[in-house]
């Protein structure tokens, strides 16, 4: 698993290489970025997500559903 999870991330890498060559064919000292910056820039980590149980989700609805009946008060 180890293994396909590096070959993933190497070739992820490779990609992000090459758009970094097309994004930064103009670079000058003055706008310069170094490629590990601009990894960092497009490799966010994806903020932490909310788990929801069915229950919570229904709660939810009930709730959205009789306000759309009250008219949104």
């Amino acid at each position: 698993m180890k293994l396909l999870t590096d070959a993933h991330r190497k070739d992820l890498e490779d990609k992000l290489w090459s758009q970094y060559l097309v994004d930064r064919a103009n670079m000058n000292p003055s706008n310069f970025e170094t490629f590990e910056e601009y990894k960092g820039k497009m490799l966010v980590v994806p903020k932490k997500t909310i788990k929801l149980n069915k229950a919570k989700i229904l709660a939810g609805a009930e709730r959205i559903k009789a306000m759309d009946q009250k008219g949104g008060k």
